[in-house]
């Protein structure tokens, strides 16, 4: 593994398996005077050079300082426990005290024989049954189409979800629809604007609301609706007293619109409008590979009572208090930089309140974690969400929140720009449209969600290894081309190719070997971390290793026990891509 072409964070988690192991040995060893080892801090390393083993380690070495004696005889008490592992052929100490050992053939050879066993459940685990996950992801306001910025969103969170459920968990996804607030009233005014524009000939000042086609597209579907036909041509005139800015105004647009519609019109054409656009999401996410198992209405916690609970038990922890007709929590108790607005003047719920409510009612429901997959523009917005949590008695460690970088868009060399009220941005949908749903994935998962990226559009359609998400398929194509090839000769994949040993002797050989046997550690890096981009690093390292090996070592040789051999590694090989790719929901094309 000290080949510089792997990944430095899948050669990372290999090294943590390596010790971890030894850990384990030598905590459980009956020699007293060692175990404080298995809490200093030694490494894991891979040598200069190959021919001195896989990997090494300074155990002896640092633990030599801690117990007061020589490297060489702490080495000697340690290489004996370290062979009991049955994981390494080989312990010898070299230098002034380095430990260097190769993984026994034994441990690497039987990998194959546990992926044939278990295909599609290769790399799966147990570690969360019995438990529920909670993971709310996207959750975009219903007030336009997605765009690419939420495309990275949908990737992250339904990747994980897939994730955990591999690892045992149960999962419920959901998306969390804002439909009570006010962006949703600036919607209804945008929709009306372009109605009353286009069908009565009549427009009003208007600045900084929703400009897209899509608001066209909704003012049309009103028209076929005849959902504003009572107004018989009546149009809505400003009346404006004094100067605003741009929010202000409006703010005092939706009022006057509201009086001259009458309230039960106005929530007609808004919740028309939330649902016309909720569906596009929909229909979008679906063309994403993105499912839903809820779809939760915010409106839904004010008529059911929800936040009014909420409320009283803050009130009754003393932590609310009313100023100017609005009515506060006193978020700045708990670290926050100000108190928080839960009631506007007026009597209208502000997001915050609907939004803890929200996160009550899931803890009551009694998940073991609740994952929140949030835009970066939401760090803010934490503190107060937490500090209102608490009092709630509702434990810090129940509520995980992943933010995700903005993914800006890259074609031809240039940085696309986007504003979401102008209504210029790149939807999702002409990303997928441009590029397909298996490479946006892909590309979306390639960083962690916490780091900024460029979307490359001219890279995501090109054809050839410097694609990533090409190079992975085709390896998974070529391996499916090679073996249609041997069935066609005869040969048949039953998972007994005979002296594997013998026959798998090269470097790369082993180290594909290796890189598979380390699936099931990688599924679970990526569930503890919640960093599917482990997953999407790994299979590239994968496909690296097998495109290498298949230029070096041809497969359908004629020796008999080699051709089986090879053709048995190629099998379990691309197995694992498989159920790689299917965890990050990414097909896994036979012919390409």
């Amino acid at each position: 593994m000290s080949d510089p072409r792997l990944s430095l964070k899948v050669v990372f988690i290999v090294k943590n398996f390596i010790k971890e192991s030894i850990i384990r040995a030598v905590s459980s060893s009956k020699n007293e005077r060692i175990l404080p080892l298995a809490d200093i801090p030694f490494v894991v390393e891979s040598p200069k050079e190959r021919s001195q083993g896989d990997f090494s380690t300074n155990i002896a070495l640092v633990g030599a300082k801690l117990l007061k004696i020589s490297p060489k005889e702490l080495a000697n008490e340690l290489i004996p426990i370290l062979n009991g592992l049955k994981l390494f052929d080989s312990v010898g100490l070299a230098g002034p005290g380095f430990l260097n050992f190769k993984l026994t053939t034994n441990t690497l050879f039987s990998t194959i024989d546990k992926i044939y066993v278990q295909g599609s459940d290769y790399g799966s685990n147990q570690e969360g049954l019995n438990k529920k996950i909670h993971i709310e992801f996207v959750s975009a306001n219903p007030t336009g189409p997605l765009h690419i910025g939420h495309g990275r969103g949908a990737a992250v969170g339904s990747a994980l979800a897939r994730i955990y459920e591999f690892c045992g968990y149960e999962v419920l996804q959901e998306y969390y629809v804002n439909d009570a607030g006010r962006q949703m009233d600036i919607l209804a005014l945008s929709v009306f604007h372009r109605y009353q524009e286009k069908y009565l000939s009549e427009t009003f000042p208007l600045s900084n609301a929703y400009e897209g086609g899509y608001v066209g597209d909704i003012a049309e579907a009103i028209k076929l609706q005849g959902l504003l036909d009572e107004l018989g041509g009546k149009t809505f005139e400003v009346r404006e007293s004094e100067s605003f800015d741009s929010e202000k105004l409006l703010d005092f647009l939706i009022k006057q619109l509201r009086s001259f519609l009458g309230s039960q019109l106005f929530n007609r054409i808004r919740d028309f409008s939330s649902e016309f656009v909720l569906s596009g999401i929909q229909e979008t996410l679906a063309g994403f590979r993105v499912s839903f198992d809820s779809w939760f209405s915010e409106k839904s916690l004010i008529t059911d009572g929800a936040v009014e609970n909420v409320l009283k038990i803050l009130d009754r922890e003393k932590q609310t208090y009313t100023e100017q007709g609005a009515l506060w929590f006193r978020a700045s108790n708990f670290g926050d930089e100000k108190d928080r607005v839960l009631v506007r003047e007026g009597g209208a719920h502000t997001y915050f309140a609907t939004d803890l409510s929200y996160h009550a009612r899931k803890a009551e429901d009694g998940y073991f974690k609740m994952i929140n997959v949030w835009g970066a523009d939401h760090h803010g917005y934490i503190p107060r969400l937490r500090a209102a949590l608490e009092v709630l008695k509702i434990s810090r460690s129940r509520l995980e929140i992943m933010l995700v970088q903005f993914a800006s868009l890259v074609d031809k060399g240039q940085k696309v720009s986007m504003s979401t009220r102008k209504g210029s941005f790149v939807t999702l949908d002409s990303l997928i449209s441009d590029v397909g749903a298996d490479a946006a994935r892909f590309f979306y998962l390639m960083r962690k969600a916490d780091q900024h990226m460029e979307f490359d559009v001219g890279l995501a359609k090109e054809k050839s290894s410097k694609n990533p998400v090409y190079y992975v398929q085709y390896a998974f194509a070529r391996i499916s081309s090679v073996l249609a090839q041997a069935k066609g000769l005869g040969w048949s994949d039953d998972g007994n190719p005979g002296n594997l040993e013998q026959a798998l002797s090269t470097e790369y050989e082993h180290e594909q070997l290796l890189l598979l046997s380390q699936f099931p550690d990688i599924v679970m890096a990526a569930s503890n971390s919640g960093e599917p981009n482990i997953v999407t690093q790994y299979l590239k390292d994968l496909a690296y290793l097998f495109h290498s090996n298949y230029a070096t070592n041809k497969i359908l040789v004629d020796n008999l026990d080699t051709r089986n051999a090879r053709l048995c590694l190629a099998s379990v090989t691309g197995t694992v891509i498989e159920n790689g790719l299917n965890l990050l929901n990414i097909s896994s094309p036979k012919k390409m």
